[in-house]
């Protein structure tokens, strides 16, 4: 079977929603009044210029750092509602906020959240790390995360364990997010409200890590200047988010002319198992079943058909035997993929996204408001999945060429130069 895979990740709530912790705050930094932060920072209380020995801010290295490396407090950027100021990296600075006062991690779940603002163009390699250990670059220094916003390359990767990538967002204020979760060690990451990652915690990155939360580090590799501001730590309980993820792979068109895809969906949760989700179907204008019985669910599960097909755009509801954080359900589709006309999904695709069930929802012909791509406010982000048939008018040779290009250029995205795990 000759495939392309592609993969998203979003996330959704099971029973009820639970708001992820708001990133960001009012200002100026309280944490009493931002939400219970335990610890903030918007960068509004300190002068101008070099932050070395600020408030725990330092430049890397042993003991109490390296001053000439440390970051400057400057008023060329702010995020903070009422502020005028945040902290600027450029060239080879490598500013770290250490932990000291923070030593005990004594909550089940934390939220790490800064935002990052990446002028246009700007040039050169900026990195978001956070480190469970820490001692100057030391032997004992250890990554549960590194971010690489490569400006050249457009996009922000996470180098490290289930290492994956977004577009790069310049030009504006983005969130970068984490949500850790001390009991399971379990780590997702957000950037711009998307899921770019999903690890564990003490093998994130340089692996072997512990259970802690010991410094942050805003690295530039000899990039152009760029900005954090309103950055802050919050423990509590462990919420109910739970983000599954779906990938489909191209299986060979039928004698009919439909195409036959594959799809997977992973439980990336932090808590719970999934048992009901949504598989929503966009497969353009010439979307249509090609078989009496045009998808074979999951073993074990159940499927309905909620919305019916509507312009070639269903919506499926797959119920089955709960699979736990980490495991994996399959099955197949067969329709028809659009041809050449103009539509909001590319030439001969289909376009899958997947989600989780929403309390109450019923199940109404033509009705996708509560499904993955609904517009109802129901706490869900989603993202897009798709896989391309054959282009029927190609030769085989032709296609057999295409596909070489294809898996070439996909090579390129991953065949890359990472920075090593080191600041």
């Amino acid at each position: 079977m000759r495939s392309i895979v592609c993969a998203l990740a979003l996330s959704a709530v099971v029973g009820f929603v639970v708001p992820v912790q708001a990133g960001g705050f009012a200002g100026p930094c309280n944490p009493a009044a931002n939400g219970g932060a335990d610890w903030c920072d918007d960068f509004e209380s300190y002068p101008t210029g070099n932050l070395h020995g600020v408030n725990r801010w330092q430049g890397w290295g042993p003991g109490s750092g390296d001053a000439s490396v440390a970051g400057d407090v400057s008023i060329a950027q702010n995020r903070t509602a009422g502020g005028s100021q945040s902290v600027q990296i450029a060239s080879n600075d490598d500013l770290v906020r250490v932990f000291s006062d923070y030593t005990d991690v004594n909550a089940d779940f934390y939220t790490l959240t800064s935002y990052v603002f990446v002028p246009n163009n700007s040039s050169g390699e900026m990195f978001w790390i956070v480190l469970n250990q820490y001692d100057g670059g030391g032997a004992a220094t250890n990554w549960s995360l590194q971010l690489n916003m490569d400006t050249d390359a457009g996009i922000v990767t996470n180098e490290g364990e289930n290492q994956s990538e977004l577009p790069l967002i310049m030009g504006d204020w983005v969130e970068i997010r984490s949500e850790i979760n001390m009991v399971t060690n379990a780590h997702l990451v957000f950037y711009g409200g998307n899921l770019l990652a999903a690890t564990s915690w003490t093998e994130g990155s340089s692996g072997g890590g512990i259970l802690d939360i010991q410094a942050i580090d805003l690295f530039s590799n000899g990039s152009s200047q760029f900005f954090y501001d309103d950055i802050s730590l919050f423990g509590g309980e462990i919420p109910e988010v739970i983000p599954p993820s779906v990938a489909c792979q191209l299986a060979t068109v039928t004698e009919e002319g439909c195409g036959d895809f594959l799809f997977e969906v992973e439980n990336l949760n932090l808590t719970a198992p999934i048992s009901t989700f949504y598989l929503d179907v966009e497969a353009g204008t010439g979307g249509a079943i090609c078989t009496e019985d045009n998808i074979d669910p999951p073993a074990g599960f159940t499927v309905e058909n909620c919305t019916q097909w509507v312009d070639g755009h269903a919506m499926f509801r797959l119920t089955g035997p709960a699979f736990l954080p980490g495991e994996r359900v399959s099955g197949r589709i067969v329709v028809d993929t659009n041809g050449s006309e103009a539509t909001d999904v590319p030439a001969f695709s289909v376009v899958l996204t997947v989600a989780q069930d929403q309390v109450d929802a019923v199940c109404a012909a033509g009705d996708f408001s509560f499904g993955p791509t609904g517009t109802g406010d129901w706490g869900s982000i989603t993202s897009t999945c798709t896989a391309f048939s054959p282009v029927p008018a190609m030769s085989q040779t032709a296609k057999l060429a295409l596909m070489t290009v294809l898996l070439a250029g996909g090579a390129l995205l991953v065949i890359r130069s990472r920075r090593p795990v080191a600041a």
